[in-house]
This record gives structure tokens, C-alpha cells and sequence, in this order.
């Protein structure tokens, strides 16, 4: 009866009429409402105006409530059929400014079209347009526990096509239900723009080649101490309800997690909970000032510095004032905009303390002196970047010996796997870095450590 009435509506349209050709194009927008993630740390507006060095991938001015358009999204765009009142489904995505257009012809008797947009950034170049009724494979996607795809916008399903090739167009606007995964959508496509920008640095190599069929899951509901995220498993990141919106920086973060599962060849985390209870810190996660066993601080840290990567431009140049820092504002989560050593002391990574390589805040800021390249930069790391370190992880021994094993990936203690390890392997791929490396070392003590 339904489809009856679809189609007695649809033929009773005065321009209505069954075509086998046509062209329908359109702009996909949505309402960011994520929070200011340098808010998200904790840090007012107020230093904002003195901090222009932002990325382009955070996108400055667009937090707070902004109509933007949506880049790279997966669209549908089904053509109803009279003889069925079935959807005969195309697949797209937009380009960088939100835009989408699909060309269809040869199809028997269509009556009408509409659009959707789904939450995906699916394998499709620029333009690419397939027929077929499988949606394509993503390269990451965001949903909810038990809702697979996430349909987040789509037209009126009573578009009736008007005329043999015309040109019909069918914007698609997020509506308020679907806002918290397109603002999760929006974080995870900055990040993966960053990867891919990482990747093209001569010896960066491909870091998005290993980041296919990614699963972010918002609103899942899990324990893990109070953190906003988890990235426990190699193709999945979980977010606590509202994440998406409140704590953007949560993602990059926990994709940082991802890309250094998927370099090492590890199908899960190398290590569980237990691990964050070293010391002072007995609890299920970790703190800027909390020491924690060697491998987790590391691998905490340099998910930190992939966050990090996507806030701060890595040739800021300090701020008059500033000091040693690279920028003159607070990079979330990384006190003092990502600062070397002795700028913060509260976070105890200034050389002599010996507790840097248990703090994950110190492991980050040293990834950061081998990403960054701002003008009379101390540690002198060139042209290393994050494309850089994926290389070196994915150039770690595997397989050795017990007692034969240091600097492998499949080092055992919650202790192994950490600094020094990393530092072993940076030196065997780039042996010209070795002395520079080691001041990074000692700018963020990091000198001590388990190195057996």
C-alpha cells in the first residue's frame, strides 16, 4: 500500500515522468558544535589572540557553532524505479568543499532520487562514482554499538525527477540527532588530512596505506578509569558518550593509538589496564604528572604527540615570552604548548629529575622535538616527522630470542618496549640522527629507563 501511494504521489506530480538519465548534485553541511579543544585542557580564552599557531587542520574559528560544509563524506544517491519503487543506489563522496555530484543514466522507468550521507570516509578517489548495490569499503567510519553505517542526513524521498537530463539539485543537511558523530567525523577526517600530509615528507613514508577499515564507535559505554577513550583492538576506537563534541582531542589521540598498533603488527594493545598502576598512580589510566610503567608511558605519549600533530603547526616559532616553547599558548593535555624541559617543572620532565621515562606527558614532548621544525629549533631533527617514526616502528626486530630481545617489539616486561627501545631502532634507520637524538634524550629526561 505504502509503495502504491509513493507511486500514485510521484506519477501525479506535474513534472513528473519516468526518465532513464539524469545529473544530481549537491552540497552536505552540518552544524559543528565541538568544543575548543584548547578549552578541553582546561585553558580559558583568554591567551587565545596570542596563539596564531594553530594547524590548518584543527581549522581555527570553526568551534563553538558553525554551519560549515562536510569534506569527504560517503554519499548514496538511490534512483527510485517505477517498476519496483526499489532504490537503485550510487556511491560518492564529496570533495574538500562539501560537494557532491553523480551522473546516471541507462536505468529503465526512474520516477525519482534522493540523497544520503553517511558518517564514512569511504575508499573512493575524488569524484569516483560506483554503481553497485554494496556500499564501498571505508577507510574509517563513525557509528554507534549496534547501528553499523550511520545514516546522518538525507533528502526528501518524494524528489521526483522533472525531465530528461536535467540537472537536479539535493543539498543534505545534518540534523541534531546525528551531530555528535558528524562532530567525531569532523576530528577523525582532520586526522587522517594530517596523516596523509605526514606521509609525503621524503623518508615519511605511507602511514595511511596501514589505516583502512577503521571503526569509531561513539557513545559506547565502557570502564577504563574515567578516560574518554579506548584503543584496545587494532580497528576500533571507542568514545564515551559526547566525546565527539566536548573532547575532540580525545580522538587524535586514540587514532595515534591506532597507527601505532597497525605499524607494529600488534591485532590488540601490548598492554592491558594492570599496566597503568605503577608507583603513585594505582588507577586504570593516566595523568599529565602520573608515572607509569615504561610501555604504557611511551605508547601514552606518542598517541599524545599524534594528537598534538594535529593542533599545533610543527614550524610555529616561539612566541616573545615564551621561552623554549613552540607555541605560546597550552597545547591540550601538553602544558605549555608542547614546551622542552625546564619551561615546565610541574610536569617533571626538566633533565635530572629521572622520572621522564615513566611520564607520558615527557615521551610525548620528545616525539614532538623530532616532528617539529620551527626557526632556531634547539634540536636541529631534520626533515623527521611522524611518517619518520611510523618507519622506524615498522622496521622493529620481530621474533627474538628471549634475553636476546632488547629493542625487539616483542619485548615482555611492562618495563621493555619503551624510550630506549625507540631510540635503539632510530639509530639503526637514521644513523646520522644519532647525537640529536640524544639530546632530545636529555632535554626531556628521558635518560633513564629500563635499557636492557
Amino acid at each position: 500500500m505504502i509503495r502504491l501511494l509513493l507511486l500514485i504521489c510521484l506519477l501525479a506530480a506535474p513534472t513528473a515522468q519516468a526518465q532513464f538519465s539524469g545529473t544530481v548534485r549537491g552540497t552536505v553541511r552540518t552544524f559543528d558544535t565541538r568544543a575548543d579543544p584548547y578549552e578541553q585542557a582546561g585553558y580559558g580564552p583568554s591567551n587565545e589572540s596570542a596563539n596564531p599557531n594553530r594547524t590548518h587542520f584543527r581549522q581555527a574559528g570553526r568551534f563553538g557553532g558553525t554551519t560549515i560544509t562536510v569534506p569527504e563524506a560517503l554519499v548514496e544517491v538511490c534512483v527510485i524505479l517505477v517498476a519496483t519503487l526499489g532504490c537503485k543506489p550510487m556511491w560518492t563522496r564529496t570533495n574538500n568543499a562539501g560537494q557532491y555530484a553523480v551522473t546516471w543514466s541507462g536505468l529503465t522507468s526512474a520516477i525519482a532520487i534522493y540523497s544520503k550521507v553517511y558518517a564514512i570516509r569511504p575508499q573512493l578517489n575524488p569524484g569516483e562514482v560506483i554503481n553497485d548495490d554494496k556500499m564501498p569499503a571505508p577507510e574509517f567510519r563513525v557509528t554507534t554499538a549496534g547501528f553499523g553505517n550511520v545514516q546522518v542526513g538525507e533528502t526528501s524521498r518524494f524528489s521526483a525527477i522533472a525531465s530528461l537530463g536535467d540537472t537536479q539539485v539535493l543539498d543534505i543537511n545534518v540534523g541534531t540527532a546525528g551531530r555528535e558523530v558528524m562532530n567525531a567525523y569532523l576530528t577523525a577526517r582532520e586526522t587522517y588530512a594530517m596523516l596523509d600530509a605526514q606521509a609525503t615528507v621524503p623518508n615519511g613514508g605511507s602511514i595511511r596505506s596501514d589505516m583502512q577499515g577503521l571503526d569509531i564507535f561513539a557513545n559506547a559505554i565502557f570502564d577504563n578509569g574515567g578516560g574518554g577513550g579506548l584503543a584496545y583492538f587494532n580497528d576500533e576506537v571507542y568514545l564515551i558518550p559526547g566525546t565527539g563534541t566536548n573532547f575532540p582531542f580525545t580522538i587524535p589521540h586514540e587514532i595515534g593509538h591506532i597507527v601505532a598498533w597497525r605499524a607494529m603488527d600488534w591485532w590488540k594493545a601490548p598492554y592491558d589496564f594492570s599496566a597503568y598502576s605503577f608507583g603513585d598512580d594505582t588507577g586504570l589510566s593516566w595523568s599529565d604528572v602520573s608515572n607509569e610503567y615504561e610501555r604504557p608511558a611511551f605508547w601514552e605519549g606518542f598517541a599524545h604527540s599524534v594528537g598534538a600533530l594535529w593542533m599545533w603547526k610543527t614550524n610555529a616559532t616561539p612566541t616573545p615570552g615564551s621561552g623554549d616553547c613552540v607555541a605560546a599558548g597550552e597545547a591540550p593535555g601538553i602544558p605549555r604548548g608542547v614546551c622542552r624541559s625546564l619551561e615546565d617543572p610541574s610536569i617533571g620532565c626538566a633533565p635530572g629529575n629521572n622520572r621522564g621515562h615513566r611520564r607520558a606527558m615527557c615521551v610525548a614532548r620528545a616525539f614532538w622535538d623530532i616532528y617539529d621544525n620551527p626557526f632556531g629549533d634547539e634540536d636541529q631533527l631534520s626533515p623527521r616527522n611522524l611518517g619518520s617514526v611510523v618507519d622506524v616502528f615498522r622496521r622493529y626486530p620481530r621474533g627474538c630470542l628471549p634475553f636476546f630481545d632488547n629493542g625487539c617489539r616483542d619485548e615482555g616486561d611492562f618495563d621493555d618496549n619503551n624510550w630506549k627501545d625507540y631510540v635503539r631502532n632510530h639509530r639503526i634507520r637514521f644513523p646520522s640522527d644519532a647525537n640529536r637524538i640524544t639530546g632530545i634524550q636529555f632535554l626531556n629526561d628521558l635518560q633513564g629507563g629500563n635499557d636492557g
